[in-house]
């Protein structure tokens, strides 16, 4: 009997307790109403009259399939604008004429994965899986790709790739760079 008349009066006065919340005695409602009416009060600049004028603008035409006029041109040296030439072969103009193109140069960029990263003496190694699920270690200035993709950032969930592409519309050169990111699977 002792415990119910013990559990009332707990009941009561935690509800008392709760409702005493609900009402404020420190005047911050009083605050917050005269900072809002203040805001309210405050004069409204008239627009000027009469409205400035924008200046006209002309409208640029693109020829179709030319460059994206918002990426940078690259300037290679002279001789190497004669890029149709230089091309065959999967070959970048900045490398030498015997270069050996690296294993990962056969593969579109798309088809590869960063699988892990991992550090040898200091450095950042990519661990990149091609098409074939054969696993390849990558690091800086590696190349991948079959657009002259060359490494220029090992970092813990991604690598950056700089990728040169010719346009033989514009014999210019243009360049992109791409993110691998790491894949993870859910555990």
């Amino acid at each position: 009997m002792k415990i119910n008349k013990l559990y009332k009066i707990l009941l009561v006065l935690n509800m008392v307790s709760f409702a005493s919340g609900c009402f404020s005695t420190d005047g911050v409602d009083a605050q917050l109403i005269a900072t809002i009416e203040g805001r309210n009060n405050k004069s409204i600049q008239s627009i000027p009259d009469p409205l400035p004028t924008l200046p006209e603008l002309s409208a640029v035409v693109y020829k179709p399939g030319s460059r994206d006029p918002m990426r940078p041109n690259i300037s290679f040296s002279t001789d190497l604008n004669l890029a149709p030439d230089l091309m065959i072969g999967n070959r970048d103009p900045r490398r030498p004429e015997d270069y050996v193109p690296e294993p990962l140069e056969t593969n579109v960029l798309s088809s590869l994965k960063l699988i892990g990263i991992m550090k040898n003496n200091g450095k950042a190694i990519a661990l990149i899986k091609d098409y074939d699920n054969v696993t390849h270690p990558v690091g800086i200035n590696n190349y991948l790709g079959l657009k002259f993709g060359k490494v220029t950032s090992v970092n813990e969930s991604f690598i950056e790739v700089l990728e040169i592409e010719y346009s033989a519309a514009d014999n210019i050169w243009t360049e992109t760079t791409k993110i691998i990111n790491l894949e993870t699977k859910p555990l």
